[in-house]
């Protein structure tokens, strides 16, 4: 418990209860997550709630994954400012920040040359310069306004069943991946911009600051997606059994080892005769 009264693990007597609190509730069971449905809104200003996590109250900074992974983790509503987040490259796709980042990008040496790092850059999602002032990061069941996006943290299957979900209803998921920004670009600032699903496989930033596990890959869906996405998942493959965890066939006579069977023809039964 946190000792600090200004500081507490929100719960749902703390937010109004929107559409999109009984939707997380439906995906998280579906899915039997881990970790809950993450919702983001992106602020023109820091109209934060009164009682949500600021790092920067703490005296320190965070990434934006890692922020991110707070929230999930600890349950926590989180808000972050510039002041809030000391990661470079999420201080410039959140529009905080303009530099060109590219040089930077084959210095460390993901880029072999600088024309190769500037089509990597371009590619990145980025909010508009100046745009918005603040993110809100938070469990989606305790919200108290609307999100911009939600982020559902799985391993490859439960992404598989949220890629049914979304192919329920016609198209595909598209992707663009660089393996870079993964939980804080591509996952976020993608659907916010396409206003549709997209997944993402995080990097080594996601990993070392995040403190996502190995197995773990990113689901980042628009809100306007929220409710078919969970419509979908009680829906897509539902007459071929199709669910989560799956279930494995078990309708078949296994075969030993050679050993096995030879042992068994000179087993003695009891004699069932009458």
């Amino acid at each position: 418990m946190d000792k600090n009264p200004k500081y507490y693990k929100f719960s749902r007597q703390n937010c109004s209860m929107g559409y999109w609190v009984s939707t997380a509730e439906k995906i998280e069971e579906n899915l039997r997550l881990k970790t809950p449905v993450v919702g983001i809104k992106f602020l023109h200003k820091p109209d934060f709630p009164e009682r949500c996590f600021r790092p920067s109250e703490r005296g320190f900074k965070m990434a934006m994954c890692q922020a991110i992974s707070f929230a999930r983790r600890h349950g926590r509503v989180v808000g972050v400012t510039i002041e809030d987040m000391n990661c470079p490259p999420a201080q410039i796709l959140y529009g905080w920040a303009q530099y060109d980042f590219s040089e930077v990008v084959v210095e460390v040496g993901f880029a072999r040359d600088a024309e190769v790092a500037k089509k990597q850059m371009e590619g990145i999602p980025k909010l508009e310069f100046g745009k918005y002032k603040a993110v809100l990061i938070s469990p989606l069941k305790i919200m108290a306004e609307e999100p911009d996006v939600a982020v559902i943290f799985g391993n490859p299957a439960q992404i598989g069943r949220l890629i049914h979900a979304r192919a329920y209803y016609g198209g595909e998921v598209e992707a663009k991946l660089q393996g870079k920004f993964a939980s804080c670009g591509e996952a976020v600032i993608d659907p916010f911009i396409a206003k549709d699903c997209t997944i993402a496989v995080p990097g080594a930033g996601d990993r070392i600051y995040g403190a996502l596990e190995d197995d773990e890959m990113v689901f980042g869906l628009h809100t306007s997606w929220l409710e078919r996405i969970a419509e979908g998942l009680k829906l897509a493959g539902r007459g071929a059994g199709i669910t989560y965890p799956p279930r494995t066939n078990l309708f078949f006579e296994p075969r030993f080892p050679r050993f096995y069977r030879e042992a068994q023809k000179k087993f003695r039964f009891p004699d069932e005769s009458p």
